[in-house]
């Protein structure tokens, strides 16, 4: 029991001083280029060896790569670029760290103990996949993505995912070689918005690494209603830090500056108080904005630029989009008007009352007046089923459709008579017992004063006669 305890504090020890003991002989360490690589050595017993020889070596050239001996340590191969563990060699970490790992660094190391006989080899690859993804400018409705891939060893597979992790069709991988290094480059192109992933695969060395990318398609206008807000979406789709890259947003045909963001500090010359950003999205490339209370005059094109790279994109933003209002009216004869009202709409909609199947039913002629550029209509029909019904407002230039439903339950005239019939019914009885309580509590009022005489009548009588 003692013995099960003492090995599990050991456990324990190890676990939270960071380290992994053991016999690292056959251990591969996988970095791409650029990046810093630990190579992990010790000799398992957790003794102190800050006062012990180690030695670091490159296999294939007589390069000493780190050594220590007795609490001194060097590197003659890689000086600046190697060091080691100094708080760890009291828990027998000999491991060591190689700063920015280049292709060349790449090999077998040996790291070993000459006073105790004991070497381990350790292998570094250098050419771990790191894919970089990017959009290009939207072409006919879609967005090509583009996945690059540089300096992979061995050759990785590339593919682009969607959000629900589906494979998606992709142009033929372009794919070259340096050395033994290959670089790969995967196109797509997308027409959903969404986000996308780019998935590079080693196989042999069980390596894998991802990115990925938001896209929105800037095909449409943004469409809202008077006294909505608006959000306008921008991003230069590469998915990078724009905390402190300047992009702005103006409106064409006007010298309007909507909204400047630079170096951390946001201001909206034109429409001050009305306009934000998302600033904890910045940190992921989103420079959209959001124009609160949208009015008439807000419609138009607007541009958002980022001067530093030349980029520009162009949203249109139309208010005016079709609201319908529904509502019913008094049933006559057995029959219910409904109404539907559309105020503000631009550019000019179809109007239509249509029932559960989805079926258009006859209306009255729309009424309808102009404002300006936009159109007030409103659209009578009369419906004699009960059933779910929907005034539809289409605008198809801009593509945009909006619905609103309303219940209606006809009382047939048999069954009106029926309820009339039962209210009344149930009014009578209410004034019947309402009459018949009224003369209980009245003969009962009688009762009591009768009783309370003849009580009185007899106190005094009592009281009268003589002691």
């Amino acid at each position: 029991m003692e013995l099960l305890s003492l090995l599990f504090m050991s456990s324990c020890f190890l676990t939270l001083s960071r380290l992994t003991f053991g016999d690292q002989s056959g251990t591969s360490v996988f970095v791409k280029e650029g990046d810093d690589a630990i190579l992990p050595c010790s000799l398992g017993t957790n003794e102190n060896i800050e006062y012990v020889r180690f030695e670091w070596m490159k296999e294939g050239t007589k390069e000493e790569v780190f050594t220590c001996d007795s609490g001194v340590c060097y590197s003659p191969a890689l000086p600046d670029r190697v060091s080691h563990f100094r708080d760890d060699l009291q828990h027998g970490n000999a491991s060591i760290k190689i700063k920015n790992a280049q292709l060349e660094d790449e090999g077998i190391y040996t790291c070993s103990f000459p006073t105790s006989g004991k070497t381990f080899r350790i292998e570094l690859v250098v050419g771990a996949a790191e894919p970089y993804v990017t959009s290009h400018d939207q072409i006919n409705g879609g967005v090509l993505l583009q996945c690059d891939v540089k300096n992979a060893n061995p050759k990785p597979t590339v593919e682009w995912r969607d959000s629900n992790n589906q494979i998606i069709h992709s142009e033929e991988p372009q794919v070259s070689k340096q050395g033994g290094r290959f670089y790969i480059t995967l196109k797509a192109t997308v027409e959903k918005n969404g986000r996308y992933r780019c998935v590079a695969t080693q196989e042999k060395i069980h390596h894998q690494a991802q990115k990925e990318i938001h896209v929105h398609i800037y095909g449409g206008p943004v469409i809202v209603k008077d006294g909505a807000d608006a959000i306008l979406p921008c991003s230069l789709g590469t998915n990078e830090n724009i905390e402190y890259v300047r992009f702005e947003w103006t409106k064409e045909r006007t010298e309007k500056q909507v909204y400047i963001h630079d170096t951390g500090a946001d201001y909206s010359p034109a429409l001050p108080g009305r306009v934000s950003h998302f600033k904890d999205d910045l940190k992921n490339g989103n420079a959209s904005i959001k124009i609160n209370n949208v009015q008439l005059e807000d419609g138009g094109n607007y541009t958002c630029s980022f001067p530093t790279s030349g980029k520009t994109f162009r949203i249109e933003l139309v208010v005016g989009a079709a609201e319908p209002y529904v509502t019913s009216h008094d049933q006559i004869n057995g029959v219910v008007l409904l109404q539907c009202d559309v105020k503000n709409a631009n550019p000019k909609p179809t109007v239509e009352w249509r029932d559960s199947n989805n079926q258009i039913i006859h209306s009255e002629e729309p009424q309808v007046s102009k404002q300006g550029d936009h159109v007030h209509i409103t659209l009578k029909a009369t419906v004699k089923k009960n059933g779910h019904y929907r005034c539809v407002a289409t605008q198809e230039e801009i593509k945009h459709q909006t619905q609103k439903e309303i219940h209606v339950h006809i009382y047939e005239p048999n069954t009106r008579w029926k309820i009339v019939a039962v209210v009344a019914i149930v009014l009578a009885v209410a004034v019947v017992v309402g009459i018949l309580v009224r003369r209980y509590f009245k003969n009962k009022k009688k009762t009591n004063k009768k009783e309370c005489s003849a009580q009185e009548l007899k106190l005094n009588a009592d009281q009268s006669e003589p002691v």
